[in-house]
């Protein structure tokens, strides 16, 4: 598909979601599942045209799974592993994490000085990355197993909410 191609479909798509917007009650919400269903295809739509010309690139989780799988990555299917390998992955990141949040706990009691001259801001520095690496191995165990862990937190997160009443403002 030429550039010229790609550009129209971004623009119609985004005259779509103008349409649809426009068509909306004032309160959008289960009262009218019709309508937000309207209303969220113009947003894929458009979602799609912006990837289709590059606006956006791909996700983190595809991103990560190239990089696990690939020669110049760390050459590693993901079939390659249990569900079992990957959560003790997983759950040794995480319990990375928990070390230096002991650390920053000895900080916040005054006991900075068993942590061998590390700064607060170091530690949270790690931690942030240890976040990050216990996220790249839960995302990567998601894939092993068929679902998106970004996917699934928002399913909860909507089963979670509709069975305690929380409305989003």
């Amino acid at each position: 598909m030429d550039t010229f191609e790609t550009q129209r479909k971004e623009f119609e798509a985004v005259s779509y979601l103008i349409r649809c917007y426009n068509q909306l009650p004032p309160i959008v919400d289960d009262d009218y599942p019709e309508m937000r269903h309207y209303y969220e295809s113009a947003v894929f739509a458009l979602i799609r045209a912006l990837r289709e010309n590059g606006r956006f690139g791909r996700t983190f989780s595809q991103r990560n799974r190239a990089r696990a799988e690939a020669p110049n990555g760390f050459n590693h299917k993901l079939e390659k592993w249990s569900i079992s390998d990957w959560l003790t992955a997983t759950m040794g990141e995480l319990g990375e994490a928990a070390n230096v949040a002991k650390k920053l706990n000895r900080i916040r009691d005054g006991m900075a000085d068993k942590n061998r001259g590390v700064s607060e801001e170091e530690l949270r520095t790690m931690f942030r990355h240890e976040i990050g690496d216990t996220y790249t191995y839960l995302d990567l165990t998601a894939q092993s197993q068929g679902f998106s862990a970004q996917d699934a937190a928002e399913e909860v997160f909507e089963l979670v909410s509709q069975r305690i009443g929380y409305k989003e403002s």
